[in-house]
């Protein structure tokens, strides 16, 4: 019986994810103040100010057309805006705060959450009824693999084999950890009060692939193709604000 053996990933990948802002870290839940159903939402383009890697661009439209299914069925009455214009009113209310890191270079949220509430005063002057603004980002985040199963971020998903012999491949002992896509959501009130923050599991970014002498973790080809998973991972992501 041929063993399993865990692989780093490329380094030249992490290194991008990370300069990419994409590795995400843990995110605390804010439990709403406010009614938990919001009328009017303004959903802002996924990543909008990050700059995404090729290996996750092909979700970003396909995500925000997901989650923006998602919120429909909610009853929200969806504000989708054009990417260039939010970016410019994104832009504007950042220059108003200043530098969104500190002398360091380390990300300061406090800075955005005061950037977000400019954002939302300037989408108030259009849109008076505006309810929430929803903040979704692609980010990439370490998932515990057993087996041929990978758990992270509420979701608990099958990894891909790609099996090329005959013999049956003997997984039980396979343990380690993988890179995986998950949903990074943000969602602010009216007030600009940020009342949530959490992330839902997509997919694995790995699969296990047959060396012949080995089995090795290898990059998932076909990322964001399965839009049921995606779905399931949009609802872990806001579960906390709207319930099951």
């Amino acid at each position: 019986m041929r063993s399993v053996h865990a692989i780093a990933l490329v380094a030249a990948l992490v290194a991008c994810l990370a300069a990419a802002g994409c590795l995400g870290q843990h995110g605390a839940i804010v439990a709403p103040d406010e009614p938990q159903r919001p009328k009017l939402v303004v959903l802002a383009p996924v990543s909008f100010n990050q700059d995404v890697p090729k290996l996750l661009e092909p979700g970003v439209p396909i995500m925000r057309e997901e989650i923006a299914r998602y919120l429909e069925q909610w009853g929200c009455d969806l504000v989708v805006p054009d990417a260039e214009d939010f970016q410019d009113l994104w832009i504007a209310s950042t220059r108003q705060v200043g530098s969104l890191y500190d002398e360091a270079g380390e990300f300061v949220p406090e800075r955005r959450d005061e950037a977000v509430r400019r954002l939302i005063e300037r989408l108030e002057a259009r849109h008076p009824s505006l309810d929430a603004l929803v903040l979704p980002y692609l980010a990439v985040r370490e998932a515990s693999i057993s087996g041929k199963n990978a758990r992270w971020d509420g979701a608990r998903r099958r990894i891909q084999i790609d099996l090329k012999h005959d013999d049956v491949l003997d997984l039980s002992i396979n343990r380690g950890r993988g890179e995986a896509t998950s949903l990074h959501v943000l969602v602010y009130g009216r007030n600009g009060e940020k009342v949530l923050e959490h992330y839902g599991g997509l997919e694995p970014m790995v699969r296990i692939e047959d060396k012949g002498e080995i089995w090795v973790y290898g990059l998932q080809s076909n990322l964001f193709e399965d839009r049921e998973v995606l779905r399931d991972g949009i609802g872990i992501a806001f579960r906390p604000y709207f319930g099951d």
